[in-house]
């Protein structure tokens, strides 16, 4: 009796074990805290429409939202999971003819001494002289490098 015993909780503890690799193969170990929204920004006037802007980009999400902010000329497009943004960076970037001017929305460029504001200093207290750091650059996925081998974020090393 006590052997069956035994015998049981290991058949449970072996179950849970099941269960916990389980949920790791479903993505269950990993959060991914990347910004899943992009910022559109020098919209054209004949594209910056919150309509048009979303039918757009419900090919890559069918839960798309558009904040469309009309005085700047920019919109933030927020989608439910992070590949699905990736998706629309890397296939998203020609409506009706214009070039979308896109980056991920919230996070901001590491600033190096090329970068750097003009008449300011970079992190390692040198002075600089170059555009801008919170100027938007187009992007392609060109740039970045090879997919798989990167989401898009760093250029591959």
């Amino acid at each position: 009796e006590a052997v069956d015993q035994k015998f049981q909780e290991f058949k449970q503890d072996l179950e849970g074990l099941r269960i916990k690799r389980d949920l790791t193969k479903l993505g269950g170990g990993k959060l991914d805290r990347r910004p899943s929204a992009l910022k559109i920004t020098s919209l054209a006037p004949e594209i910056c429409d919150a309509g048009l802007l979303k039918s757009h980009f419900l090919s890559f999400d069918k839960q798309v939202v558009i904040d469309l902010n009309a005085e700047s000329a920019s919109a933030k497009v927020s989608f439910q999971k992070r590949h699905l943004a990736q998706k629309a960076m890397t296939h998203g970037g020609i409506l009706n003819g214009q070039k979308l001017v896109m980056q991920w929305d919230g996070m901001l460029p590491k600033q190096t001494k090329a970068d750097a504001e003009p008449g300011t200093s970079t992190p390692d207290g040198q002075p600089s002289s170059g555009p801008s750091a919170d100027q938007t650059v187009p992007t392609s996925h060109s740039f970045f490098g090879n997919e798989e081998d990167n989401d898009g974020i760093f250029p591959a090393s």
